[in-house]
């Protein structure tokens, strides 16, 4: 009897266990920003892929979101889970950093669940320009409030500096002026650095874009046979490029920061 109890019990287990595969989440990544769209929510997209394809039938998505004082109910996400393929949105109150918890339900049993660590529904700004927005400084900063992360091109981490997807190895007025928005606003904030060094606004300019006289460095510029000079393109391509993976409405704002190379001439 006692061989026969166990045998039940390790079945049990094991059906268990079966019983419930792992999301995989690709979106939102850990310590991503999330743009709200209001004062007090974002729309959070998710994407991710099961381990194993789910049994057949009615499969409801919800969401859940645990800080360091709050947890929301679990809430219902509209998408769809189709083959081991799983996206969705809901609309996420602002704060963090949040834990996500997504979990597939079919008949009110969770089958399925995944989580990511750290996500954010708060503010993001785009930086770009001259040394000064491109990791140019004398110091390297690092954030005080903690609520502060770095767009990398396909992750995000805490924005310490040398800010990545800028030109310098130095450091940035970045970390103290997300500070400041984290401490006004009391929501996280994300950084997306694209600053080169010692660039003029001619060389943001988008390809053939004509002006009379060029910029003291002339590698992203070209001269032509009227005599005036015009834009590679190349670093507006890369801009341009840079805020299109942020998705539509990804961001708050542009901060332009440049005039030296300008001012010189």
């Amino acid at each position: 009897m006692k061989v026969i109890v166990a045998s039940l019990a390790l079945l049990a287990a094991s059906v268990s266990n079966a019983a419930t595969a792992e999301i995989l989440l690709e979106s939102p990544v850990d310590y991503q920003v999330i743009q709200r769209s209001s004062p007090g929510k974002g729309r959070l997209q998710l994407a991710g892929r099961l381990a194993a394809e789910l049994p057949q039938g009615d499969s409801a998505i919800e969401a859940r979101l645990t800080g360091a004082s709050r947890q929301t109910p679990w809430l219902r996400v509209s998408g769809r889970v189709a083959g081991e393929t799983l996206l969705g949105s809901f609309d996420a109150p602002v704060g963090g950093w949040w834990q996500l918890d997504v979990r597939v339900v079919q008949s009110g049993k969770e089958i399925a669940r995944g989580s990511v660590a750290h996500v954010g529904i708060g503010e993001v700004f785009v930086i770009a320009g001259q040394s000064n927005s491109a990791n140019h400084g004398e110091e390297r900063q690092h954030p005080q409030t903690g609520r502060v992360a770095a767009f990398a091109g396909a992750s995000w981490q805490l924005a310490v500096d040398p800010q990545p997807g800028a030109s310098g190895r130095g450091g940035s007025f970045l970390p103290a002026f997300a500070d400041a928005i984290v401490t006004a606003e009391d929501v996280p904030v994300g950084l997306v650095a694209c600053g080169i060094g010692a660039t003029s606004v001619r060389e943001w300019l988008p390809e053939a874009t004509r002006f009379p006289q060029p910029p003291t460095i002339e590698s992203r510029v070209k001269q032509l046979a009227s005599g005036e000079w015009a834009s590679s393109g190349d670093a507006y391509a890369a801009f341009v490029a840079r805020m299109k993976l942020l998705g539509p409405h990804g961001f708050r704002a542009v901060l332009w920061h440049q005039g030296e190379s300008d001012a010189n001439q």
